[in-house]
């Protein structure tokens, strides 16, 4: 559960660098 909160964080870090 831990990692998957992790993950999504992950996610939505790496879709927010993209757009810059």
């Amino acid at each position: 559960m831990l990692i998957q909160f992790k993950n999504k964080w992950i996610d939505t870090f790496l879709a927010f660098v993209s757009q810059s």
